[in-house]
């Protein structure tokens, strides 16, 4: 009766050893990959800036190249400019921990994922901003990792109520799960509530800090300041615009790399969020954009609110027609019933524009010693430096020829208006008119042949300028278009018959669009359709300049 009692106890004993033994293994086999620092993201807006600092940095410390940390970046798009670049889709886990874990013995991670706002749906939202955030720290500290900081978003505050000067210890900048209604606030509160409770002062530290509105990169969101033509538009400064926190993005990236700094030393900055939303100090979207306006010598346009907010309810009911389409209702994953559509429209998110969010940063910077590296007149300097060594029309050849179309067929109406006797003002009047009539059409296949990205079809794609642009432009050509078929759908059926109905010749078909056409206002109609598509054109983001998935 002895014998057993010892027996289970033995056993007991060797299985302990065993995982113990299993456990000293794994750690030995991580040491034995090579050091890194990872950025999840690496890719993105923010991202990028990170690695180039971060890079930077290392290389500036007194450890050897061979000692210290390679800076990996983690993204579904390359970043050239990394020590190492892994393309992987952050849904699927086993394979980051394959190609991370398993390749780098990785000593502190830095997470700035951000999905883009329109397009995922709310499932989307679930899946990127939070099961995957949640495994991925889940992983890192599976895998010993030492500091692991997570790029929020005052979206954990909630983006749909005002916030003026809160702190991270008022109520409002910690509202109750149930009162968040946008999938983008709730995901990204679940998901910095997990990761903070991972935090332990012997094992993994984890911090979040919460970020707003990022500028200074080609593809922030500010896309208003960079228009083409040498225009720039954004809300007058009335006192009834809301204020929203903005900060240049070399200061958010190196206080990234503060806080890994700081976290590393002192565990007890962890299991906390901070607010870090503007530099050295407070100033205005309209501010910065009138400030770079006057540096790049841009035309710049303010809108009052009441205009800004009508053009928004415009471009939502424009974008609204894909989203009320039917979503296809076969081999759904999970028993869904249908498709999800993408739970914002280009037009409902930027009403988010129109609450007040401001916050106070006096936590962050007493805590972490930071509050910029460049202020705000400084990083406008930067930027425009930046933008004088960039800028160059990539679709120059594009410009051009549309250019010519337009100029040729606007030379044409006036010849035919004031034509000389040595003109043939009829001919000069069909080449006028059917110029600026098939204009449209070839702009846009004209941006199929010299655009890669571009697509005859792609329904709400390429950015919300290009998309209202577009809208805008095909639906005063199809007026046009559907008025002038009815013109000639008349003639003909009033034209003589002789036994089958007598069809109008071609020359007969363009001395009636000439004619139909002569009116200023239609002529007007289409010369702006033209003039929108090339502008459209000029501002097309393919899917390496859209709004990150990543950011």
């Amino acid at each position: 009766s002895r014998i057993k009692p010892l027996c289970c106890w033995s056993i007991l004993r060797s299985a302990a050893g065993a995982r113990s033994v299993l456990h000293f293994v794994g750690i030995a086999m991580a040491t034995m990959l090579p050091p890194a620092v990872v950025v999840v993201g690496g890719a993105g807006c923010l991202g990028r800036v990170i690695v180039r600092r971060w890079m930077k940095q290392l290389s500036e410390s007194k450890e050897t190249n061979e000692s210290h940390p390679v800076v990996v970046s983690v993204d579904r798009r390359p970043n050239d400019n990394a020590d190492k670049s892994i393309l992987v889709d952050l849904r699927n886990m086993d394979a980051v921990e394959k190609l991370v874990f398993g390749s780098y013995s990785v000593q502190s991670m830095v997470a700035a994922v951000r999905p883009a706002l329109v397009g995922p749906a709310y499932q989307d939202f679930i899946e990127v901003n939070m099961s995957a955030i949640c495994d991925l720290a889940c992983l890192a500290e599976k895998h010993n990792v030492r500091q692991f900081v997570y790029t929020s978003s005052i979206a954990c505050a909630n983006h749909w109520v005002h916030h003026i000067n809160a702190k991270e210890s008022d109520v409002t900048a910690n509202p109750r799960m149930t009162d968040l209604r946008s999938p983008y606030d709730l995901s990204k509160q679940m998901a910095e509530r997990f990761i903070l409770m991972q935090h332990k002062v012997e094992g993994m530290r984890t911090v979040s800090i919460r970020l707003c509105g990022l500028y200074g990169e080609d593809d922030d969101v500010y896309w208003n300041r960079r228009l083409p033509f040498g225009l720039s538009f954004d809300l007058a400064s009335e006192p009834t615009v809301p204020l929203v926190d903005s900060n240049y993005i070399e200061n958010t990236a190196e206080a990234m790399l503060r806080v890994v700094s700081r976290l590393s030393g002192d565990a007890s900055v962890g299991g906390k969020f901070y607010f870090y939303t503007h530099g050295d100090r407070r100033a205005t979207q309209q501010e910065i954009s009138v400030m770079l306006a006057q540096k790049a010598g841009r035309l710049h346009i303010a809108l009052p609110v009441c205009v800004t907010y009508f053009m928004a309810q415009v471009i939502h009911v424009i974008s609204l027609v894909w989203v009320l389409l039917p979503g296809w209702p076969f081999d759904q994953p999970a028993g869904r019933a249908v498709a999800p559509k993408s739970y914002f429209s280009e037009g409902s998110y930027m009403k988010m524009a129109f609450y007040n969010q401001t916050f106070d940063n006096s936590l962050f910077c007493s805590t972490f010693g930071f509050s910029h590296v460049s202020t705000v007149e400084e990083a406008v300097e930067e930027m425009h430096r930046r933008a004088k060594h960039k800028r160059s029309w990539s679709v120059g050849p594009l410009t051009c020829c549309f250019c010519a179309v337009l100029v040729a067929s606007l030379c044409c109406a006036m010849n035919h208006q004031y034509s000389s006797d040595c003109l043939d003002d009829v001919s000069l009047g069909r080449v006028a008119h059917a110029g600026i009539f098939v204009s449209s059409p070839i702009t846009h296949i004209f941006g199929w042949v010299l655009l890669p990205a571009y697509k005859l079809w792609q329904p709400f794609r390429g950015g919300t300028l290009h998309v209202a642009l577009q809208g805008t432009a095909w639906t005063l050509f199809s007026i046009i278009c559907t008025q002038w078929l009815l013109t000639l759908f008349l003639m003909i059926c009033n034209s003589p018959t002789q036994g089958h109905t007598q069809l109008l010749s071609v020359m007969e078909a363009t001395d009636s669009l000439a004619r139909f056409a002569e009116s200023r206002g239609k002529a007007l109609s289409l010369i702006t359709s033209q003039l929108l598509l090339v502008a459209s054109l000029l501002v097309f983001k393919g899917p390496t300049k859209e709004v990150a998935k990543i950011q």
